[in-house]
């Protein structure tokens, strides 16, 4: 099977998150990896789903500035945040 880093493929990060299976504290040999591949994630959508998982999945990698990047995003797509 081919890697596929198209905007809904989440295989890569499936392990980070929502999985607990690689993080820096059980599986430091595979944080390197994951992280490469949410780099090579293409980021084509309009919608703020992939960008949460994005963020969600840089958190669990403990890099918090590649949470960081994502939350700009996420705001600033219209119809992404309510008053709540």
């Amino acid at each position: 099977m081919d890697d596929q880093y198209k905007p809904n493929h989440c295989q890569h990060r499936y392990g980070a998150w929502p999985l607990h299976e690689i993080n820096p504290e059980d599986r430091p040999d595979l944080v390197g990896h994951a992280a490469t591949a949410l780099d090579l994630r293409l980021d084509g959508t309009f919608t703020a789903h992939a960008d949460r998982h994005r963020a969600l999945a840089r958190a669990r990698l403990k890099d918090g500035a590649g949470a960081y990047t994502n939350l700009p995003k996420i705001l600033g797509k219209k119809g992404c945040s309510g008053p709540s």
